[in-house]
């Protein structure tokens, strides 16, 4: 079969050369006829230009008479018109006569000249047609465009909007961004290391030149270490010592707000799960409960955990009673209720991390405070990430339906930067601020690696949402075919005319021929492929309105110096998780179970029905063999002595450490 596959190889390709070869012979003999019939034009008209009739005439004569002497035919006579009448010389006389022998050289002079400029004609014109017939045919060759987006180089595009004045905002390194266009959003996608940072850092820096306003989340603190301003920014982390305190009362100024907090800090079912009585449920319990405490006027967040743990389902009955929760602990329901109870707490974990002291900070305040120029950071590091995520997926939240309240004005600019979307809860309030915002002078930056994780999260419906409310679009490398697939896709499209070239060949000279068609065809302007490969700091940018994707590649952000530390692990002695409660949980009236049976631990009796994605959410202990809300913390390290739980001096070199030490006997109670 080798051998079979060689000869026929062999044969394919001499009937290519072949037919190159004949093509190629084809093509150079017609050229050459061309520039023979024009050079031969050319000196004809030179020679008419630059000679008298007379001359002509004289040197025809002249020419023809020394071709008779020189062929025997002395006795001949030529008729010359000469002066206007016929006059008969001998051939002979008219071969040595000085008229026309002088008249035949001038003759002579002006063909020679025009012969030799006809050759460098010649040469010009064969250059000039062979380099048209290659452009008409790489013209045919080449896709014609009919419609729909182009793509072109960053250089271009940004000589293009400075031919035409187009106004520049802000300049993500070597991105522009067009003037009154940073509300209607931004999306940001790439794998690790590509590019992503780099772009939010310049981002960052104009923003603060510019004293934009903006919260900025990020799963790293490199933007904390180099654009933090300890005189006007804020960070928010309840394990970093310079986190000012804060509680979810601080955010109540409506009563409405305790649902809005609630449904911030229990997220929907991910997509996918039909069942919201739990999520429902368990927002309802917990708005309900915050209000009642502070109606009470001792209120904070150790006091709402103890009474949430402690209290009977008798007292919970009232306190939600004409909620929607209400039904469930009313009718004596155990197991449903406390499955709701513990999916509730589950939910709260990230808020033992909070200090007793309630504080007064609050983001709504602080996004109504127009006079305040700086920047909240809100961040995690490392191993803190999974369980502060709640409590930072509701800042976050908190926020963006903050920015909704303020009076509508498009001149102002506030930021809302999320780097690694997927990695917070769903957010309720993001689709509406997407949405809503461009009037209150909002602008939001979407980051992320993932387009799937995002759909797993929102939905495939809801993450297409997102990224069709933003309108300018950056891409980086991606390492997933479904991302890249997402990222070619709204770079957009092309329609072109493209033509196609079919060769047949024969044996026989005649058989060998080629045909052309062109056919319209609608492509993208960058395939998934041609992202799957982009190197580091290379990609596509798509801004607003009707301009070209661009190719493009990103400077690296050079900070000029380190502005403070990323992380300053907290020193702080009144986090809820330090302090310590007797309380139990009350399962029904009159019967109670101690601390010491460790209040956060729950069986599958317990538990119920509670669906599985509901019980996910909750840590098993494979031990015991339950369900615990035994908080396995990333906190400053804890020793357990028979006295009970001491903090580690500050001076111990493992306070750094993030894990917390607990025993079986003496599990951390202040939830």
């Amino acid at each position: 079969m080798k051998k079979i596959s060689n000869v026929k190889n062999w044969l394919r390709g001499g009937q290519i050369v072949d037919h190159n070869i004949r093509m190629l012979r084809q093509t150079a003999k017609r050229v050459s006829w061309a520039t023979l019939i024009i050079s031969t034009a050319y000196i004809v008209i030179y020679a008419t230009i630059n000679t008298t009739a007379n001359d002509r005439k004289l040197a025809i004569n002249y020419h023809y008479s020394s071709l008779m002497t020189y062929v025997g035919i002395e006795k001949g006579v030529n008729r010359i018109l000469f002066n206007g009448r016929h006059i008969t010389l001998k051939h002979p006389r008219v071969a040595n006569s000085v008229i026309f022998i002088s008249a035949s050289k001038r003759i002579n002079n002006v063909l020679l000249n025009s012969f030799f400029q006809s050759l460098l004609l010649n040469f010009f014109i064969y250059i000039l047609i062979s380099l048209y017939i290659r452009k008409q045919g790489k013209v045919h060759q080449a896709d014609k465009f009919l419609r729909g987006g182009t793509l072109v180089k960053n250089e271009d595009f940004q000589n293009s909007l400075k031919r035409k004045q187009i106004n520049v905002n802000l300049k993500l390194g070597e991105i522009p961004i067009l003037k009154n266009t940073e509300t209607i959003h931004f999306e940001i996608s790439g794998a690790t290391g590509t590019g992503k940072s780099q772009t939010l850092k310049h981002l960052i820096r104009d923003i603060k030149n510019r004293g934009d306003r903006a919260i900025i989340y990020s799963t790293s603190t490199e933007f904390i270490s180099e654009f933090y301003d300890k005189s006007k920014d804020v960070i928010l982390n309840p394990l970093d010592d310079r986190s000012p305190n804060w509680s979810i009362w601080n955010e109540v100024q409506e009563v409405y707000h305790y649902d809005d907090i609630a449904a911030s800090i229990i997220p929907e079912v991910e997509a996918g799960a039909n069942d919201p009585f739990w999520t429902d449920t368990a927002r309802s319990l917990l708005s309900n409960s915050a209000r009642k405490l502070q109606e009470t006027g001792e209120y904070s967040t150790k006091i709402l955990f103890d009474k949430l743990l402690s209290i009977s389902l008798k007292e919970i009955a009232k306190i939600v009673k004409n909620t929607a929760a209400a039904t469930i602990f009313a009718d004596g329901i155990e197991k449903t209720a406390l499955s709701v109870r513990s999916t509730l707490l589950s939910k709260l974990e990230s808020f033992k991390f909070l200090t007793e002291d309630r504080g007064d900070f609050s983001i709504r305040e602080w996004v109504k405070n127009e006079d305040n120029n700086g920047c909240v950071f809100i961040n995690s590091i490392g191993d803190q990430h999974e369980v502060l995520k709640p409590l930072i997926s509701c800042w976050v939240d908190i926020f963006a339906s903050s920015i909704l309240s303020l009076p509508e004005d498009r001149k102002r600019r506030v930021w809302l930067i999320i780097d690694e979307l997927p990695s917070l809860h769903k957010l309720k309030s993001l689709e509406k601020i997407l949405a809503e915002s461009r009037k209150y002078g909002c602008c939001v930056v979407l980051s992320y690696q993932s387009y799937s994780k995002i759909q797993s999260i929102y939905g495939e419906k809801g993450a297409q949402t997102l990224s069709d409310s933003t309108a300018s679009k950056i891409f980086f490398r991606s390492n997933d075919q479904k991302n890249a697939q997402h990222s070619s896709e709204q770079l957009g499209k092309e329609e072109v005319k493209v033509t196609n070239e079919n060769l047949s060949m024969g044996a026989h000279i005649g058989r060998d021929s080629i045909s052309i068609s062109e056919n319209e065809k609608l492509r993208e302007l960058v395939l998934p492929t041609e992202i799957l490969n982009l190197g580091d700091l290379h990609g596509f940018y798509r801004l607003p309105g009707n301009y070209p994707a661009v190719s493009f590649k990103q400077k690296f952000f050079k900070a000029k110096k380190i502005q403070a530390n990323g992380f300053v692990a907290s020193t702080k002695d009144n986090h809820i998780y330090m302090l310590e409660s007797n309380v139990g949980i009350n399962n029904s009236d009159g019967i109670e179970s101690s601390a010491n049976a460790n209040p956060y631990f729950f069986n599958e009796a317990t538990l119920g029905d509670v669906p599985d994605y509901v019980k996910m959410e909750i840590p098993f202990d494979n031990q015991h063999q339950q369900y615990s809300l035994n908080f396995n913390a990333h906190t400053p390290k804890t020793k357990v002595t028979s006295e009970g739980e001491d903090k580690i001096p500050a001076n111990d070199d493992s306070k750094q450490d993030a894990n917390m030490d607990f025993s079986k006997a003496n599990m951390l109670r202040g939830v």
